[in-house]
């Protein structure tokens, strides 16, 4: 049986006594009042569960333990758990909850991130019953009146809200609440109380800069767009950065790792906006930064595959990874604290305010050391896109079935420089048409992608075989149950190659060469 639709009227603090009092005059009310919740939000960084319509939260009320409620808009309960101890936290990963469905749907929203506390919401209240003439309850009010609270945020009260819900079998006492509601002044509210309680503390979950999304006039100055794109990078790269050196979860360092990946590439591909000297110089301390973050994520995604690589073994040798899971987050740890030295380190600290100066405050530079920094976006853009689009078309069609792997490893390096130069300039170009040209590029990458992994990780279950070898902790089933997981990668490797040809073919296609030729073949001839 479904619900009764509850509705609820705002209300301006001053008008409450005049509403409470329209009611008692009108209604035979009973008053009680309604015990305070508690309630904290729970979200992922990136606000996953938010983008996905969901609100959850852990309520903390009068009894034996605290709730952990996950909503859909409409206020309808998805998934319902009572926590363990009173005055509990969200269990932080999707893996820390029981088996069942409501661990299956968060996995499938937040993957691998940490749930935190985003806002702390205080109600208060009183409840009314509207009693007939046999006293029997027809319709109940709630006045709740909630203060909201972010970290970092004093508290803010939120506008005060009557919640009426009507009881099953007594609509029109229901219709006549809210008919007195509606000519007391009363409005109905818009929306979430959620949304009212971001918007008080300022937060802004669909600012957060997950993506690249800039915009730019096809005849700003190169060096101009440069710059911008540069400056999200560097934001994206300092908002991780917390995160990344408290280990907070592993997506904080994925996405330090990206936007320093992207700052190389822009700095490598966008060519001619900058003094060799300058573009020479950051390229260096962005290439240590890259390498010295690069262990630590590493061991983030061995970790992170441990179900997958239990997964291909049978059953009933699967528990023999234990051992090599226990030295994967010994050394995880390690090479963290590791990271964390760096990042609060003299070298990384000067990288990051000098690379802000430089492109806060643009010098002169002359046509000789930067010809393209005067030169029209669009033109060094498209040209420069044009011509890696080409490469990988000429380097693709001459791979077969004898060409080594270094052939497709140059391929995927190609089709990762021609992805984030699409992403970075993707406003420039009609949207639908350079989405579809990014969609198809990325159905090559993950083909590519996984084909280098499954080489990676090869190299690397080895090199970790070897190096448990000489300890007494490691029994032999664990170094055989290794083994036979690098045979499983092997004949994953295989299956990538096979379908190369495939996948290639398809983002080869004649329709894919034209959409290219319309966005970028001819659009300008700088910067090739």
């Amino acid at each position: 049986m479904k619900p009764l639709r509850t509705l609820d009227f705002l209300l301006e603090p001053g008008q409450v006594p005049q509403v409470l009092e329209g009611l008692r005059e009108r209604f035979s009310l009973l008053e009680e009042p309604a015990p305070p919740v508690s309630s904290t939000v729970y979200d992922t960084f990136d606000w996953r569960l938010r983008a996905d319509g969901g609100t959850l939260e852990v309520h903390h009320h009068r009894g034996p333990a605290p709730e952990l409620i996950w909503s859909h808009p409409g206020g309808e309960v998805q998934h319902r758990l009572e926590l363990p101890k009173r005055n509990a936290a969200a269990p932080p990963f999707a893996w820390d909850y029981p088996e069942g469905p409501l661990r299956r749907d968060l996995e499938a929203v937040i993957e691998m991130r940490r749930l935190l506390p985003r806002l702390r919401l205080d109600r208060r209240g009183t409840t009314l019953r509207v009693l007939d003439d046999e006293a029997k309850t027809t319709v109940r009010i709630r006045l709740v009146e909630t203060t909201v609270t972010a970290d970092g945020d004093g508290p803010k009260d939120l506008a005060p809200r009557l919640e009426v819900a009507p009881v099953r079998g007594y609509p029109k006492p229901a219709e006549k609440v809210t008919a007195l509601l509606r000519d007391l002044g009363c409005e109905l509210a818009e929306g979430r109380q959620i949304d009212e309680a971001l918007r008080a503390v300022g937060l802004r979950p669909e600012d957060h800069p997950g993506k690249l999304a800039l915009s730019f006039d096809p005849q700003l100055p190169a060096a101009d767009a440069a710059r911008s794109i540069h400056l999200a990078l560097l934001h994206i790269l300092e908002l991780n950065e917390d995160g990344t050196r408290r280990d907070i979860d592993s997506e904080y360092l994925h996405d330090f790792r990206v936007a320093v990946r992207r700052t190389r590439s822009a700095l490598s591909q966008v060519k001619g906006v900058f003094a060799a000297g300058d573009v020479a110089r950051f390229k260096t301390e962005f290439s240590w930064l890259g390498k010295v973050t690069g262990p630590t994520r590493d061991l983030d995604v061995y970790l992170l595959k441990m179900p997958a690589y239990r997964d291909q073994l049978p059953e009933t040798v699967r528990r023999d990874l234990e051992p090599l899971e226990r030295f994967l987050a010994d050394r995880q740890r390690k090479a963290q604290r590791a990271l964390a030295r760096v990042l609060g380190g003299n070298r990384y600290r000067r990288l990051v305010a000098d690379w802000r100066s430089f492109l806060e405050s643009p010098t002169e530079v002359s046509g000789e050391d930067a010809p393209n920094a005067a030169a029209p976006v669009l033109g060094v853009a498209s040209s420069r896109i044009w011509k890696i689009y080409r490469r990988i078309l000429k380097w693709g069609h001459a791979i077969d079935d004898t060409s080594p792997a270094e052939r497709l490893h140059e391929v995927r390096i190609e089709a990762k420089k021609l992805r984030y130069l699409m992403e970075f300039f993707r406003g420039l170009y009609p949207k639908d048409e350079v989405t579809r040209a990014i969609k198809a590029l990325k159905r090559l990458q993950d083909n590519l992608g996984d084909f280098n992994d499954y080489e990676v990780q090869q190299g690397a279950l080895g090199g970790f075989a070897e190096e448990m070898a000489g300890r007494d902790d490691v029994p032999a089933a664990t170094l055989l149950a290794m083994g036979r997981l690098v045979a499983h990668l092997e004949e994953g490797q295989e299956r990538e190659r096979r379908d190369f040809h495939r996948r290639f073919e398809r983002f080869a296609g004649e329709e894919d060469q034209a959409r290219y030729r319309r966005l970028f073949r001819g659009a300008g001839r700088a910067g090739g």
